[in-house]
Protein backbone atom coordinates (compact mmCIF):
# COMPACT_ATOMS: atom_id res chain seq x y z
CA UNK A 1 0.00 0.00 0.00
CA UNK A 2 1.01 3.24 -0.58
CA UNK A 3 0.27 6.21 1.53
CA UNK A 4 0.02 10.39 0.48
CA UNK A 5 0.02 12.49 3.99
CA UNK A 6 0.15 15.36 2.31
CA UNK A 7 -2.74 14.62 0.57
CA UNK A 8 -4.52 11.68 2.90
CA UNK A 9 -4.96 9.46 0.15
CA UNK A 10 -3.62 5.95 -0.45
CA UNK A 11 -3.50 3.42 -3.29
CA UNK A 12 -3.23 -0.35 -3.02
CA UNK A 13 -1.51 -3.15 -5.44
CA UNK A 14 -1.46 -6.63 -5.50
CA UNK A 15 2.15 -7.68 -4.49
CA UNK A 16 2.76 -10.01 -7.86
CA UNK A 17 4.07 -13.35 -7.34
CA UNK A 18 7.40 -12.53 -9.47
CA UNK A 19 8.37 -9.47 -7.24
CA UNK A 20 7.26 -11.50 -3.78
CA UNK A 21 9.75 -14.56 -5.42
CA UNK A 22 12.71 -12.17 -6.60
CA UNK A 23 12.57 -9.98 -2.87
CA UNK A 24 11.18 -12.66 -0.87
CA UNK A 25 10.25 -10.13 1.67
CA UNK A 26 11.28 -7.72 4.70
CA UNK A 27 14.96 -6.36 3.45
CA UNK A 28 13.87 -7.72 0.23
CA UNK A 29 11.19 -5.74 -0.35
CA UNK A 30 12.20 -2.95 1.67
CA UNK A 31 15.37 -1.92 0.00
CA UNK A 32 13.61 -2.46 -3.65
CA UNK A 33 10.72 -0.35 -2.58
CA UNK A 34 13.19 2.48 -1.29
CA UNK A 35 15.24 2.22 -4.91
CA UNK A 36 11.95 2.61 -6.88
CA UNK A 37 10.02 4.88 -4.75
CA UNK A 38 13.02 7.03 -4.10
CA UNK A 39 13.55 10.54 -6.47
CA UNK A 40 17.28 10.71 -7.02
CA UNK A 41 19.14 13.35 -5.07
CA UNK A 42 16.49 13.58 -2.60
CA UNK A 43 17.07 15.32 0.68
CA UNK A 44 16.70 12.82 3.95
CA UNK A 45 14.32 15.01 5.44
CA UNK A 46 12.39 16.07 2.22
CA UNK A 47 8.63 14.84 3.06
CA UNK A 48 8.81 13.08 -0.35
CA UNK A 49 11.53 10.34 1.05
CA UNK A 50 9.82 7.74 1.58
CA UNK A 51 8.78 5.75 4.93
CA UNK A 52 8.61 2.01 3.87
CA UNK A 53 7.55 -0.94 6.24
CA UNK A 54 7.86 -4.70 5.01
CA UNK A 55 7.03 -7.66 6.51
CA UNK A 56 8.48 -11.02 5.40
CA UNK A 57 6.52 -13.98 4.11
CA UNK A 58 6.01 -15.82 7.36
CA UNK A 59 4.68 -12.58 9.44
CA UNK A 60 1.56 -13.51 11.05
CA UNK A 61 2.17 -17.09 11.14
CA UNK A 62 3.64 -19.27 13.91
CA UNK A 63 6.80 -19.65 12.81
CA UNK A 64 10.05 -18.46 14.90
CA UNK A 65 10.54 -14.82 14.41
CA UNK A 66 7.75 -14.33 12.39
CA UNK A 67 7.01 -11.14 14.59
CA UNK A 68 9.57 -8.87 12.63
CA UNK A 69 9.02 -6.14 10.57
CA UNK A 70 11.82 -3.75 8.84
CA UNK A 71 11.97 0.08 8.29
CA UNK A 72 13.58 1.88 5.50
CA UNK A 73 14.47 5.29 4.71
CA UNK A 74 17.11 7.56 3.53
CA UNK A 75 19.42 7.91 5.93
CA UNK A 76 20.30 11.71 6.87
CA UNK A 77 23.47 9.94 8.41
CA UNK A 78 24.82 8.22 5.67
CA UNK A 79 22.49 10.44 2.95
CA UNK A 80 22.53 6.30 1.74
CA UNK A 81 20.47 3.49 2.97
CA UNK A 82 18.83 3.70 6.89
CA UNK A 83 17.33 0.76 8.03
CA UNK A 84 15.95 -0.92 10.88
CA UNK A 85 14.07 -4.06 12.53
CA UNK A 86 11.70 -4.85 15.18
CA UNK A 87 9.68 -7.46 16.82
CA UNK A 88 6.08 -7.13 18.09
CA UNK A 89 2.32 -6.91 17.21
CA UNK A 90 2.80 -4.21 14.25
CA UNK A 91 4.08 -6.69 11.55
CA UNK A 92 1.71 -9.74 12.31
CA UNK A 93 -0.82 -7.39 11.78
CA UNK A 94 0.23 -5.26 9.11
CA UNK A 95 0.43 -9.18 7.24
CA UNK A 96 -2.89 -9.76 8.70
CA UNK A 97 -4.82 -6.88 7.19
CA UNK A 98 -2.92 -7.94 4.03
CA UNK A 99 -0.18 -5.92 3.43
CA UNK A 100 3.40 -6.74 3.07
CA UNK A 101 4.34 -2.87 2.13
CA UNK A 102 3.79 -0.15 3.49
CA UNK A 103 5.15 2.88 1.96
CA UNK A 104 4.27 6.60 3.37
CA UNK A 105 5.41 9.81 1.85
CA UNK A 106 4.34 13.38 2.63
CA UNK A 107 4.03 15.52 5.76
CA UNK A 108 0.46 16.34 7.34
CA UNK A 109 -0.86 20.04 7.83
CA UNK A 110 -1.74 18.73 11.16
CA UNK A 111 -1.10 15.67 13.22
CA UNK A 112 -2.78 12.59 11.62
CA UNK A 113 -2.51 8.81 12.85
CA UNK A 114 -3.55 6.03 9.44
CA UNK A 115 -5.64 3.60 10.54
CA UNK A 116 -5.61 0.07 8.73
CA UNK A 117 -8.46 -1.85 9.49
CA UNK A 118 -8.06 -4.44 6.44
CA UNK A 119 -9.89 -2.91 3.37
CA UNK A 120 -10.67 0.05 5.44
CA UNK A 121 -8.05 2.99 5.44
CA UNK A 122 -8.47 6.47 7.53
CA UNK A 123 -6.49 8.99 8.42
CA UNK A 124 -7.53 10.04 11.62
CA UNK A 125 -7.24 13.36 13.96
CA UNK A 126 -4.43 12.81 16.74
CA UNK A 127 -4.04 16.07 18.02
CA UNK A 128 -5.47 14.83 21.02
CA UNK A 129 -2.20 12.48 21.04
Amino acid sequence: MKVDLSRKTYKTEPLSEEFARKYVGGAGFGIKMLLDEQPPGIDPFDPENPLIFAVGPLAGTMAPTSGKYAAFAKSPESNFLGEGYSTGFFGPELKRAGYDILVIKGRAEKPIYLWIDDDSIQFMDARHI
